[in-house]
């Protein structure tokens, strides 16, 4: 992915300036490299948070048959079964709030690191096609992504989290 954006930027970069490709390292700038490290970034967050999770959906289709064609009919079994489904629901429900508190984290990481990538390959882009509006343009897109990162809630446990220890 990172490999493709690079491309598609400096051959945008060249067309802008008409087949001067020397123009087009230009767009290999301090900024861009960052944009490129933050989407990089949001990959490996993204991996992880996708191979840490562990869901717990509920009752399964082979149990729900069983109760029907074989347990259902018997007074005591239906007594205990809705006591087990009450008490098995309450426990698939806490260890799902247990795996998305844990994962919070790392979705709220990965939007971030997508969010700043893209801002800063942005600034890069500005930098080389505009280069007497890249600090303006600089300067507001930078309050604009510290507002969005004190909004965010996980970041705000996280760092709440760290200040305890």
């Amino acid at each position: 992915m990172v490999t493709v954006l690079v491309g598609i930027l400096l051959s945008l970069l060249s067309f802008v300036y008409e087949g001067r490709e020397a123009a087009a390292i230009g767009l290999l700038n301090p900024f861009t490299l960052a944009g490129i490290t933050f989407l990089v970034g949001a990959m490996a967050a993204a991996a992880i948070t996708y191979s840490t999770g562990e869901y717990h959906a509920g009752v399964g289709v082979e149990d729900l048959r069983w109760i029907v064609d074989e347990g259902y009919a018997d007074g005591e079994f239906r007594r205990g079964l809705y006591e087990d489904l009450l008490v098995g629901y309450a426990d698939w429900i806490e260890a799902n709030e247990r795996a998305n508190q844990r994962q919070g984290v790392f979705i709220t990481t990965t939007i971030l690191a997508i969010i700043y990538g893209v801002a800063f390959l942005a600034v890069g882009v500005v930098n080389v096609l505009l280069p007497a509006q890249w600090l303006p343009f600089a300067a507001v897109l930078g309050l604009l992504l510290v507002a969005i990162t004190r909004l965010l809630e996980p970041l705000t446990q996280l760092h709440q989290l760290l200040e305890r220890r």
